[in-house]
């Protein structure tokens, strides 16, 4: 069935409760809104209730089930949050997860969240006064996030490290170019490294994936007054998903070395939090604290993002010179790590196996197996 967006109210009907078609606001059915890989189009009806409703219509080239399972998993987040209490995210309204509908694509209903994204760099907002608002705020939206899905789910440095044992075992079977088996483990290598001993049993929580300022909605007084696009949003270590809002955190960049006001924006949110009376502020003030806070969010994300991982492979782990250079023989322990990993106990790769795709440890076998028969 074609696309057909102007049938999107004959859908949302169904969760009014009368047979009022809404109509679309905004103009968003010539030009809808983007975000998280989906189009966002504004329905409005008479008592003035405002709707959003998202489609997922960038996706349309792939299979169906993929589809609609990514959808319920998006739902079933809302549905998780709106029952924790957290009172930030848009409310779920409502779904159809059917390409046989009257669009012809599956959409999920939600409210519709007043405001604009915030403007934030170093010019923007202009004053203190203002920074400062919106940081006390973010803080709060973050600490509540903490407590509302909070979840033991084991130690966060085991989860990290077969995540990357998993990722080691695509990269073995090509399933993931440009990232090499050496990568992996110097990424394995750098894990104990940047994981603070405190955030090891530290609860999972509900990350949202991507607290860009795009994502903060503000009223012209700088109070928030919504988060939206949990598209990315999923249960996280402490330390990926209470880290630095990502308006906050420096891309990949040649330098990690944030401008001044940046780091005053950090001190803020430090000194906030030492006001704060919740059992989870120090932990995230030890985090956004820390002089090396960069580097060791890039190490968190490139667990998962196969760019920063690219990025920090390149620029940092065996860039000559390099202060983080991952010397060999610490890569061959996490070599011999891995393989006896649980991990590795479905895939059963072998040391041979490895060492043949890691080609200073090949020379190095054969070097040893020449002085063998020379003995």
């Amino acid at each position: 069935m074609a696309f057909r967006p102007e049938n999107i109210p004959l859908v949302a009907r169904r969760f009014w409760t009368s047979d009022e078609l809404p109509s679309f606001c905004s103009n968003t059915l010539a030009c809808p809104l983007s975000g998280g890989h989906c189009q966002v189009y504004k329905l409005g009806f008479s008592d003035q209730t405002t709707w959003a409703v998202r489609i997922p219509i960038h996706a349309r080239n792939a299979p169906k089930e993929v589809v609609t399972s990514e959808l319920q998993c998006k739902i079933e987040v809302l549905e998780l949050l709106d029952a924790s209490g957290f009172k930030w995210a848009p409310k779920l309204i409502g779904h159809d997860l059917s390409y046989d509908n009257e669009v012809g694509f599956p959409l999920i209903v939600y409210s519709w969240v007043s405001g604009d994204p915030l403007k934030w760099n170093d010019a923007a907002p202009l004053h203190r006064c203002d920074r400062d608002k919106v940081l006390r705020q973010v803080i709060q939206i973050i600490l509540q996030l903490i407590q509302c899905t909070k979840a033991k789910k084991g130690p966060t440095l085991d989860f990290l490290t077969d995540a990357v044992d998993r990722k080691f075992i695509r990269v073995f079977r090509n399933q993931l170019p440009g990232i090499s088996l050496e990568d992996c483990l110097a990424l394995r290598a750098s894990l104990p490294e940047v994981v603070h001993g405190e955030l090891d049993d530290a609860p999972f929580l509900i990350s949202h994936g991507d607290l860009s300022s795009n994502n903060i909605l503000v009223d012209n007084d700088y109070n928030i007054t919504g988060i939206i696009d949990w598209g990315f949003a999923t249960y996280q270590p402490f330390p990926l998903a209470g880290g630095l809002p990502r308006f906050l955190v420096m891309e990949t960049e040649e330098s990690l070395i944030p401008s001044s006001v940046t780091q005053q924006d950090r001190r803020s949110l430090v000194t906030h939090l030492s006001q704060c009376s919740c059992e989870y502020a120090p932990l995230l003030a030890l985090m956004y604290g820390a002089a090396d806070a960069d580097y060791r969010w890039m190490v968190l994300e490139a667990v998962f993002s196969k760019g920063t991982h690219k990025w920090l492979a390149d620029c940092m782990w065996f860039k000559s010179g390099s202060t983080s250079r991952i010397d060999r023989e610490i890569l061959e322990r996490e070599m011999e790590a891995f393989l006896s990993g649980r991990v590795n106990l479905g895939a059963n790769l072998t040391r041979e196996q490895v060492c043949q795709c890691l080609p200073w440890m090949k020379a190095r076998d054969v070097q040893h197996l020449r002085f063998e028969q020379s003995a």
